[in-house]
């Protein structure tokens, strides 16, 4: 069993690789891992944690819910833990219904390592909810999702039922247009009031403490525990960008320098019959000023940084390197801190280096350096490349450790023989 706070991507489909995942299971179909391993995932979070999860999220806007299982009568909803009572959970469970706790990484700590590992791995915003269903209920009717979802089973066992597929990878973004909406939407009608049972199954299966499951986004899905066990399961979901994220960031970047793409729409379009027709006749006009004008490296480049500037730098004690920045020497080893992916901005004078929200610049001759650090996980300072001397190396590479991009993993590693090196796999990342 991995430690907790090195779970990453390739840990939890194990012993599917990364690579057989993304070209056979991604964004295609689901994929179950039962590992006969209760402790696989640690004490990320278990039953009696669900309290301590509502007092530290107390002071939040966070929302906890109430989740009457389907066909019942029982009251639900979804508040703040500081309008909610603990009583009222304890009541709601004891009737039957489940709870929902979103965002449930921010106030429980033990979730954020493969949350930030998650999000590098997959160039993605990660959000957990967690979800507790009492023994022999249902969670949520049957249902699809508009983001892709790793479920990991911490507590007792849950059976699924997935279904065969209607509407595939709806995105957030597309379900705002009436037509996909209404073509996404046709497949809750199509699940409405029905019990597991009803419908022709796709796959049917329970999971165990310590197992696995993918879902892709548009695949219809629900879950049931056993009547004889309750079942706790984080619900990881990947908020990736889509192709039409990346076409509407060209559309902006030509917008940029042509006022034809900033203009409004004629006032008075929607109820004027001759604006809809004049709009009409530059639609086609704007496609190809949007074609002959679009760059890929202008959009890559746009998308790149937002997503970047997203990331979070972990809480994972990262004082304690502050405190040992003194004892830094050559033969120390710095490792980049989970969650980060660095990123440069080249310019003539001067190029950034940036991860998360900050912005480090520096004099463009050292930028052999920059791309170095960019390029390798795990660095011996003294190998670091693009700077003349020692003395240069640990001044970057401390100025790097106090923004937050590495932590310090051995301060005195011991020294390589003449002409050894660090191996491929200890260094890329």
């Amino acid at each position: 069993m991995p430690a907790t706070s090195r779970l990453a991507l390739a840990d939890i489909i194990s012993p599917v690789s990364p690579q057989e995942f993304l070209q056979h299971y991604w964004e295609q179909k689901h994929l179950v891992i039962q590992r006969q391993d209760p402790e696989f995932y640690g004490p990320i979070m278990k039953a009696e944690d669900i309290d301590r999860w509502f007092y530290l999220a107390k002071k939040s806007g966070e929302q906890i819910g109430i989740v009457p299982p389907p066909g019942s009568n029982l009251p639900g909803g979804y508040s703040t833990p500081r309008d909610a009572s603990i009583k009222e959970l304890y009541q709601a469970f004891e009737a039957g219904c489940s709870i929902a706790l979103q965002n449930a990484h921010e106030y429980w700590l033990p979730m954020q390592p493969l949350v930030q590992a998650l999000s590098e791995a997959l160039s993605a915003p990660i959000t957990v909810n967690v979800y507790f269903t009492p023994p022999g209920k249902q969670g949520v009717h049957i249902h699809p999702d508009i983001r892709d979802v790793f479920v990991l089973q911490l507590d007792g066992t849950k059976e699924w039922f997935m279904y065969p597929p209607g509407y595939m990878l709806p995105t957030k973004t597309i379900t705002h247009w009436d037509e996909l909406s209404e073509r996404y939407q046709a497949d809750f009608a199509t699940y409405k009031d029905k019990a597991p049972e009803d419908l022709e199954t796709l796959d049917r299966f329970v999971v165990e403490q310590g197992d696995f499951l993918y879902i892709p986004r548009g695949l219809p899905h629900c879950a049931r525990s056993p009547e004889d066990s309750p079942s706790l399961h984080l619900a990881i979901q990947i908020h990736s960008l889509c192709w039409v994220d990346l076409m509407k960031a060209a559309v902006e970047a030509v917008s940029v320098d042509h006022i034809e793409l900033r203009k409004a729409l004629e006032p008075g379009f929607l109820h004027n019959a001759d604006a809809r027709a004049r709009i009409a006749e530059r639609f086609r006009a704007a496609l190809d000023l949007i074609v002959g004008n679009a760059s890929f490296d202008r959009s890559f480049e746009a998308v790149s940084s937002r997503e970047t500037s997203r990331q979070k730098l972990p809480p994972d004690g990262h004082f304690r390197d502050i405190i040992d920045l003194p004892r830094l020497n050559a033969e120390s080893i710095v490792v980049r801190r989970r969650g980060l992916t660095p990123r440069i901005v080249e310019s003539d004078k001067f190029h950034i280096l940036q991860f998360g929200e900050t912005q480090f610049r520096a004099p463009s001759r050292i930028a052999p350096a920059l791309r170095f650090i960019v390029d390798k996980r795990r660095i011996r300072v003294c190998d670091l490349e693009g700077l003349p001397d020692d003395k240069s190396r640990l001044v970057l590479i401390r100025r790097l450790i106090r923004d937050g991009l590495f932590t310090i993993e051995e301060l005195n590693a011991p020294a390589f023989e003449e002409g050894a090196a660090l191996s491929t796999a200890e260094t890329e990342g």
